[in-house]
């Protein structure tokens, strides 16, 4: 009895085990992917949930909410194929912060904030631009209105469908609309209009579209020709105070076009300093002042230019407003400069020139202020007398001095040698960092007549056509050219257009033009009589960088989801304004497979697509597409690599019927749902399971035929789990031969039931419940090492064995 109370007791042990991991309380984690990683307004997305664990579990009925549906919407959930992964459905209504919460039972929940971007390429406004600006009642009537499509930000948008433009003006008999309807094309930015200017006066000419506000632009019709104007700068604009310092105003005489013209008489003006907040006069009181600029300012005659400047006392904080008069002329508004104090910082490196409208006269001319900055755009001292050099990409049309900078000041006077002709060029400040400057250069003509040129449209975009105004003035105002003549617009490497003509009489032309490059350049208008140079600024709505987003866990054989985005320079997603071509390509096609393209389509900033990871391993993929920076990205692929044991009876006999079962598991996990094919040898299939149950198993119902041995293979087609194989021989025992005779009686008593002692049942049946309760947990393994069940059944097995015999 020993031996039997001993097994009985080891039976308890173990399902005492069994319970107690079989209620332990559940550790599982949600791991979440969004897709696209960043996502944006009134789009659709996916996110993606699995179990952040070694083990592939299943995840059933979960649940997903949102803290704020106006930002993110729950559109559905359900399970991908193959079980691996949940997909939650979901949508950006509008830009903004929402957590998503998720819960699923066995897991733990998991709560995460998902930030909705704005959509950079919804057009929320319109930009307006009337060109000319200014008339004389009995001149050259027609203009043109350009009505402009944007994002919030005022940048410039392709409308996604035709949109209707209304345009109005706030005094038909100063300015009267040609075209009071337009049409913003789709696929286009923006469109144009004409105007006709009347009589004297000043007219709002106004454009509005559904759901966008009203925006405006202003059209002076003059009586006469306008007075000229005196423009009034103030540099540095920020000055260091540590020490008494000095800043510099400077004043020019302009056309109403803002371009400098030569003053036929010597123009006194006066320098007024005052606190930004208007409460105090600087430079009037009789005491001695803070801030002061009390030498003459006069604009000498056939000059433009003239300067002053201005004594700061160390230690002043504030901000001042510089206002200056003129008998007989428009004023400017203020100036401002803004005096702090700082621990003094003496330096030479970062040197900075602050450029003034340039004319072509032929002479010396003040084109700028010099001054010394950090790298944080801080006003800083130097820290010995420094000569600052300034290269030119032309010499011809303007040579700029040296500029001689003392110890300890900040701002020096910037001179330089005019060309006759205004054209194309730029400067470059030599410090340790460079600044490149593309001045504005005006030609002075023989009269009062102005070559003029100007985009129609607010913001141009490079890489398309948009219309160039080009028209003469006389005295600031909208003329006739006098006879033909032919354009030439320049640099051809910066700017493309047709070959146009002007006729005599023609008061403005539009030349269809296009950027070919994406920033700021000096362009370049001469005809026979006339020249002017103005800078155009070339915008982008192209894509900055890619990003590719991927799985946290690539699971050999099976599809991965992947997606590619684009993103402007600030990493914010951008919609594409054409289709484009991303091409990947894989290190290892061996481990890892991709599709040669990806097409990110017009008007959408991220694509998906499907990876296809073959076997365990790394491999890098390369992300390039055009005029993009090639990004790469080193990837590993994990293998579920599982295994099928085939049980059954390691003997039979001839024609006995016998079941036998195909076991699939993934470390200790069985898998259900498995294909299973069979391939048997020696016996007849009676019956067949072609996939596996909840256990893992699969089950083969035969009779033996072959009377010597027996065959049995099962393969599993298990996706990520591979596809494992298993056999097994069965021998077939031959026919017992007949005979008779009692086998020696056992003495002793023993406890039976129908015969059968009780223990063989129980023992197997005991063990199995273990086993079973084990495997269901993923703990058999653990238990296992902890309380040696392998040698405690192989030790049962021996017993029962031995009873047998018996």
């Amino acid at each position: 009895m020993d031996h039997k109370l001993r097994y009985l007791l080891l039976t308890i042990l173990c399902f005492t085990v069994a319970i107690h991991y079989a209620y332990a309380q559940s550790d599982n984690a949600l791991g979440v992917r969004v897709i696209p990683n960043k996502i944006m307004e009134n789009t659709e997305g996916i996110i993606q949930v699995y179990a952040n664990s070694d083990s592939i579990i299943k995840i059933d009925k979960l649940i997903a909410t949102s803290s704020d549906s106006s930002v993110i919407q729950i559109l559905g959930i359900e399970q991908e194929a193959g079980g691996y992964a949940t997909d939650v459905k979901i949508k950006a209504v509008n830009a903004g912060d929402a957590k998503i919460a998720l819960a699923a039972p066995g897991f733990l929940s998991n709560e995460f904030p998902i930030t909705v971007s704005k959509n950079t390429g919804a057009a929320t406004t319109l930009l307006i631009k009337a060109t000319p600006g200014t008339f004389l009642y009995n001149g050259p009537k027609l203009g043109y209105v350009t009505v402009e499509l944007a994002n919030e930000a005022g940048f410039p948008t392709y409308a996604n469908t035709d949109i209707p433009v209304t345009i109005t003006s706030s005094d038909s008999g100063v300015v009267n609309i040609m075209t009071s309807q337009i049409t913003i094309p789709k696929g286009s930015y923006y469109t144009v209009g004409k105007f006709e200017a009347k009589q004297e006066g000043t007219a709002l000419i106004s454009a509005v579209s559904p759901s966008m506000s009203t925006t405006s632009a202003s059209v002076i019709v003059n009586a006469q020709d306008p007075t000229q104007t005196i423009q009034v700068y103030v540099y540095p604009q920020t000055i260091n105070a540590y020490k008494a310092a000095t800043a510099y105003v400077a004043v020019q005489l302009h056309d109403s076009s803002g371009n400098p013209v030569i003053a036929k008489q010597d123009i006194p003006i006066k320098v007024k300093i005052t606190n930004s907040s208007g409460t105090e006069s600087i430079n009037t009181s009789e005491q001695k002042t803070l801030i002061q600029a009390d030498q003459p300012l006069i604009i000498k005659k056939d000059s433009y230019w003239a300067y002053i400047p201005i004594s700061v006392n160390a230690g002043l904080n504030g901000k001042y407003d510089i206002s200056i008069s003129a008998k007989g002329y428009t004023i400017s508004s203020p100036a401002q400069i803004t005096t702090l104090t700082s621990n003094s910082l003496f330096d030479d490196k970062f040197a900075q020139v602050d450029i003034l409208p340039i004319l072509a006269t032929g002479q010396k001319e003040l084109i700028g202020v010099l001054h010394l900055q950090d790298s944080s755009a801080n006003p800083i001292l130097a820290k010995q007398n420094l000569q600052v050099h300034v290269d030119s990409s032309d010499p011809t049309a303007l040579s700029v001095d040296d500029v001689q900078l003392q110890y300890g000041s900040q701002a020096a006077l910037v001179f330089g040698i005019v060309g006759n002709v205004a054209k194309s060029v730029t400067l470059n400040v030599v410090s340790e960092s460079p600044q490149t400057i593309t001045p504005a250069i005006t030609s002075v003509l023989p009269s009062s007549f102005s070559l003029m040129a100007d985009p129609l449209v607010p913001k141009v975009l490079s890489h398309t056509d948009f219309p160039l105004a080009i028209y003469l003035t006389k005295n600031s105002v909208l003329d006739s050219f006098a006879s033909s003549t032919t354009l030439s617009i320049s640099p051809k490497e910066f700017i493309q257009t047709e070959q146009s003509q002007i006729s005599k009489d023609q008061s403005i032309i539009l030349v269809k033009s296009l950027l070919l490059k994406e920033e700021t350049g000096s362009v370049s208008i001469t005809t026979q009589d006339y020249s002017t140079s103005i800078p155009i600024e070339g915008l982008s709505t192209k894509p900055k960088m890619l990003s590719m987003d991927y799985p946290a866990k690539i699971l050999a054989n099976v599809v991965n989801s992947f997606s590619i985005e684009l993103l402007d320079d600030q990493q914010r997603p951008v919609a594409t304004d054409t289709d484009m071509e991303i091409k990947i390509v894989s290190s290892d096609p061996s481990v890892i497979t991709t599709p040669d393209v990806v097409i990110v389509k017009k008007g959408t900033y991220y694509s998906t697509f499907e990876v296809q990871a073959k076997n365990s391993g790394s491999a890098e993929l390369s992300v390039l597409g055009n005029e993009l920076p090639m990004s790469k990205y080193t990837l590993s692929v994990t293998s579920l690599a599982s295994v099928l044991d085939i049980n059954t009876a390691d003997f039979e006999n001839s024609g006995a019927s016998f079941v036998a079962t195909a076991t699939v598991r993934y470390n200790t996990t069985p898998l259900s749902g498995i294909n299973i094919i069979w391939t048997v040898q020696g016996a007849q299939i009676q019956n067949q399971d072609t996939t596996t149950d909840e256990n893992g198993n699969a089950k083969i119902s035969l009779i033996a035929q072959d009377p010597s041995k027996i065959s049995i293979q099962a393969t599993a087609q298990g996706g990520m789990y591979g596809q494992p194989s298993g056999s097994k021989d069965i021998s077939v025992l031959a026919p017992l031969s007949k005979g008779g005779g009692n086998g020696d009686a056992q003495t002793g008593s023993q406890f039976t039931i129908s015969g059968i002692n009780p223990l063989f049942i129980m023992i197997p049946v005991a063990g199995g419940a273990v086993v079973f309760i084990l495997k269901k947990k993923n703990l058999l393994d653990g238990v296992g090492e902890k309380i040696g069940f392998t040698e405690k059944f192989a030790e049962i097995r021996e017993k029962i064995m031995e009873l047998k015999e018996r």
